[in-house]
């Protein structure tokens, strides 16, 4: 790689073609020729292995004229506590929602989740009256699914139950984490919360 100093931009490859001069392989040349046709070898410092998690990294470009040498540096600075605290808890919320989908037995959709009290409400309401009016959203599904009214009303309020009984679970543990988030003095402290499986 090398830097074209008129144009003021990086060129990848190493052979160029200049008017009336014919082509140049850039890397066969003395600091000298580079200089003279107008470019500059490029130095760059290897990419620092940090968890860009944690540390915004920064590539740093100038050019030496002086020396005709175009130098790429990186500098690395450690995120806010608060926006470490942020993404840990992005961390614990994706865990959650994952641990509630192994439940499930499936990944279900936020907005499909939003329809779930209103499934089992009339789900509830048709297997006590057994009357099609009291469900007319599972209707529908029923009806776009292959089923019969009753076997879906009966899938919905099995799911209901189940949901109910483990995410009180989740949720109390996932909330849990967040104190301990909110809490946090130091990385050290939030490096040290994490979403443990729960052991089967």
């Amino acid at each position: 790689m090398f830097y074209d100093v008129k144009a003021k931009k990086l060129v990848l490859s190493n052979a160029v073609f200049i008017e009336d001069r014919g082509t140049f392989f850039l890397d066969k040349l003395e600091a000298n020729e580079l200089k003279e046709l107008g470019f500059a070898p490029v130095v760059e410092t290897e990419r620092p292995k940090l968890d860009e998690n944690k540390y915004i990294i920064t590539l740093k470009e100038s050019f030496d004229e002086e020396n005709n040498v175009f130098h790429r540096s990186y500098e690395s600075e450690l995120r806010t506590l608060e926006e470490l605290k942020a993404l840990k808890l992005g961390e614990i919320n994706g865990a959650y929602n994952l641990a509630i989908d192994n439940v499930l037995g499936e990944v279900v959709p936020d907005s499909e989740m939003l329809t779930w009290s209103e499934q089992e409400t009339q789900s509830r309401a048709y297997k006590a009256s057994k009357n099609e009016n009291d469900a007319p959203t599972m209707k529908i599904l029923a009806e776009a699914r292959g089923l019969s009214l009753e076997e879906l009303c009966d899938k919905a309020i099995l799911k209901a139950d189940l949901y109910r009984q483990v995410s009180a679970s989740l949720i109390g543990k996932r909330q849990a984490l967040q104190d301990r988030i909110e809490k946090a003095l130091s990385v050290d402290e939030l490096d040290a919360i994490v979403w443990e499986a729960d052991k089967k």
